[in-house]
């Protein structure tokens, strides 16, 4: 994890505001808005909903770069780390286009099986 000038600047004016304006709407999506192009990472979200229909907000106090990485899948390779041709996202959670690290809260609306869909993960079976 690298500090670099805009993160040191964004970590510092993070904590100038007071935890309930992360509550309103338009203390994350201002921050976001603002630190996606600060930081070169596309596209960032810090509310809204995931692809199950539950709301999130994130409250990154600190934040990093990634300096290096490297990763392997059974021992092979996979190249070094770079931006996706097109930006991904799991419906409003917008993945970085670069090695973003951070340290801070994520809250979700508890879950509700009438009005949020049961998603299952790669482990999941199903019956026949």
């Amino acid at each position: 994890m690298v500090a670099t000038p805009i993160t040191r600047v964004m970590n510092a004016s993070c904590t100038l505001i007071p935890p309930g304006l992360w509550q309103q709407p338009f203390a994350p999506a201002m921050t976001g808005a603002v630190a996606g192009g600060l930081l070169r990472s596309g596209r960032m979200s810090l509310r809204g909903t995931v692809p199950n229909g539950q709301r999130f907000l994130t409250n990154p106090p600190t934040i990093w770069t990634v300096g290096h990485t490297e990763a392997t899948l059974d021992g092979d390779d996979l190249g070094p780390a770079g931006a996706l041709p097109v930006q991904d996202h799991l419906e409003d959670f917008w993945l970085p286009q670069r090695g973003l690290f951070y340290a801070g809260s994520v809250q979700f609306e508890p879950y509700d099986g009438g009005r949020h869909q049961l998603v299952a993960t790669r482990g999941d079976v199903s019956p026949n």
